[in-house]
Order: C-alpha cells, then structure tokens, then sequence
C-alpha cells in the first residue's frame, strides 16, 4: 500500500502520466489509453520503495513523466516492444533490479553508469552482441543476457568479479569459454547451455561453483582437474559429445545432480558409487550397456532407469 501521506502527491504524479499518455498516444498492447487507474495498478510499494510492472505490454515507449517517480526501486519492462532505454529512465538512483527481457534492445545509453545500486538485471531475449561495457562499472550480482547474439565475452567483464554470484549466458553464439570468466571469484551459478562451446578451459576448475549447465554444446571431454570443484552441487551436460567421464568427478562428494542425456558415453566411472550426496543421475541416450556395482549402490531419488534408450 502506498502511504497515505504521500497517496495525494502520488495520485497527482499518476494524472500527469496519464495526461503524457493521451497526448502522445502512448497505448498498451490492447490499445487502451493508459489512465489513472492503469497506472496505479503498475505500481506496489515496499517500505524501500516503488516497484513498477510494465511488462507484458507490447509498449514502445514509456512516458518521460515517469521520471518524477525518483524511488522506484525494481523496474520490470519484460515483453514489450522497446528499441531503446530510454537515457532518462536512468534517473532511478535507488533501482536495485531492472528486467528488460525480450524487447529489441541493442545497446544501453552511456547514463546507465548513474544507476550505482543496480544489482540484478535481465537482458534475455534482445539483440545484443556484446555485454554493454555501461554493465561493467556496476556492482552487478545477477546479470540474465541469454537469447542473445553474444559471440565473444569482453575482458573487463573481470570488472564484475567481487560481486556477481549469477551469470547466464545460454542460448547466445559461443565458441568457446574465455579464460576471464576463472577470475569471476564470487560465482555460484554458470549457465552456457545452447551454445557452440568445444572445451571448457582448465582455470575454469578454480571457481567454487554450486550449478553449472552446459547444455547442448559440442563439448567432447571434460578438465581433467574437474575435482577441484568440490562445491558442485549441479552440473548438466545434456545433449554434448561426451566419450567419457574423468574419475574426477567421482570426487565432488557435494555434487546432487548430474546430467548426462545425449551424449557418446559407453560406461561411468567404476568410483560412480563414491558420490555419497547424488540424489539425480540422468543417462539416457548414450551408449551405455550396463552398469557398475558402484552405481547401484547410489542412494538416489529414483532408481537409474533402464537402459532401453542407451544403444
């Protein structure tokens, strides 16, 4: 609820949006003129601020008056039709959490450096070939640029490394893992599904990563030091080339869930069994024709199913 103190100066912030509407036409994906009563739907407040939805609206612009609105905190402009952000939306110096996915976007204007307390941000589903460099001076902690056209990762993405613990990269034109991406110290989660990665680099090994999904890429083999990544809890190799498991896998004692479908792999590792804490191992599709002793005395959540799909 907004606080009754501030809901007449509010409500005449709203009049004012709304009256920029009509007279620049500004419509939602029904085409209905965007009154009061619209505006005051979009918007929730919390006890640090406005949040604002605005997604799902097919808009192509958003008013300029949204501006007055100085505390807005979270932004969500997900679905909609934007070919640009617009440089004064980035008069929200309090906004932690922006969503912008799936619009048109191709690059962030310079002014987006003001928005210093900027933590998460979603640019899945644009058209951007590189990771704006505007990012790169923000103390981001989850950064969503997957459905892009990313084909090469710049170097002062190192720029991120004390704060970003979330990174998703899926679904872009990948060909490889940069070696950078090692000094992302604080990272938990790596996502490079969907890509056309070959190798993942050994320095990669010396992040303490929870979740990693490399899904349908063209990965043949694994690092070999794969075991100092002790604190895997979730790695998804799906749809790969895999000929085979290193036994260092056999070592991530944390590990819960693996993820093998699709690939070459004709065994596991006799040391399967050695993986105390697997609740989910998924196997389907390979070349696998029976199983080891090892494995079967895994405790998982459901029995590793016959080997009907494996050839």
């Amino acid at each position: 609820m907004i606080d009754k103190v501030d809901r007449l100066i509010f409500d005449e912030l709203l009049k004012s949006l709304s009256i920029e509407c009509i007279e620049s036409n500004i419509t939602n994906r029904d085409g209905e003129i965007l009154d009061v009563d619209y505006w005051r739907d979009r918007f929730s407040s919390t006890p640090e601020g406005y949040v604002l939805d605005l997604s799902n609206q097919q808009l192509t612009q958003i008013p300029f008056s949204i501006r007055q609105f100085r505390d807005i905190i979270e932004l969500r402009l997900s679905n909609n039709n934007l070919s640009e952000y617009a440089a004064f939306l980035c008069v929200f110096s309090s906004l932690r959490s922006l969503d912008l996915s799936f619009n048109n976007l191709q690059h962030l204007p310079v002014q987006f450096l003001n928005l210093k307390k900027l933590r998460s941000i979603n640019l899945r589903g644009n058209l951007f070939r590189r990771i704006p460099n505007e990012l790169f001076n923000l103390s981001i902690e989850y950064m969503n640029i997957s459905n892009n056209n990313l084909s090469i990762i710049s170097k002062d993405i190192v720029n991120l490394a004390g704060n970003l613990n979330y990174l998703n990269l899926s679904s872009n034109k990948l060909t490889d893992i940069p070696d950078i991406i090692a000094d992302l110290k604080s990272l938990k989660i790596l996502d490079l599904s969907f890509n056309q990665i070959k190798s993942i680099p050994m320095r990669i090994t010396r992040l303490q990563l929870e979740k990693v999904f490399i899904e349908s890429n063209l990965l043949t083999k694994l690092p070999l030091n794969i075991e100092n990544m002790y604190s895997l809890k979730i790695i998804n190799l799906r749809d790969n080339h895999l000929h085979e498991i290193p036994e260092g896998i056999c070592r991530l004692i944390n590990l819960e869930e693996l993820y093998l479908d699709g690939n070459e792999l004709s065994e596991l590792p006799d040391t399967i069994g050695n993986l105390i804490n697997l609740k989910i191992i998924s196997i389907a599709d390979n070349q696998i024709r029976s199983i080891t002793r090892s494995a079967k005395k895994l405790k998982l959540d459901k029995k590793i199913p016959k080997l009907k799909k494996n050839k």
